[in-house]
């Protein structure tokens, strides 16, 4: 839905977008902080010991370009490896995304981070 439309709903009703943050007039929004909370999932495997991380990204989706962005500014905070892995939202996905990794003749990370809790599901299925 356009912010057109959604403002001349805000005409009738109030409005409020989730996850769709937009500079419209009249239209409130909420959202994650999704990069911040990405920063905080690096830290926290940092300090648990890993130096090779992995985001399995959903590239397309809602927040998957904040979650980026967080997770490569907080590699390069901790001077670690960190790799980025389009593989999308779904478990068949994470599935796809852990095989490509098991099959990669580079070392392989010590943590993986997934866009979501299918697409993690789905590479768990395949690493376990």
């Amino acid at each position: 839905m356009t912010d057109k439309h959604l403002l001349a709903l805000t005409q009738d009703v109030p409005v409020v977008c989730v996850s769709r943050p937009s500079e419209a007039p009249r239209l409130d929004w909420v959202t994650s902080d999704d990069a911040g909370g990405m920063r905080q999932a690096v830290r926290h495997l940092v300090a648990l010991g890993h130096q090779r991380i992995t985001f399995l990204s959903s590239p397309t989706d809602c927040g998957s370009p904040e979650r980026e962005s967080g997770f490569v500014a907080a590699v390069h905070a901790a001077g670690i490896i960190g790799t980025v892995l389009p593989a999308g939202q779904t478990g068949p996905h994470g599935a796809r995304a852990a095989a490509q990794i098991r099959g990669s003749p580079e070392p392989h990370p010590t943590a993986l981070i997934a866009f979501n809790d299918r697409c993690a599901k789905g590479a768990m299925d395949m690493v376990v």
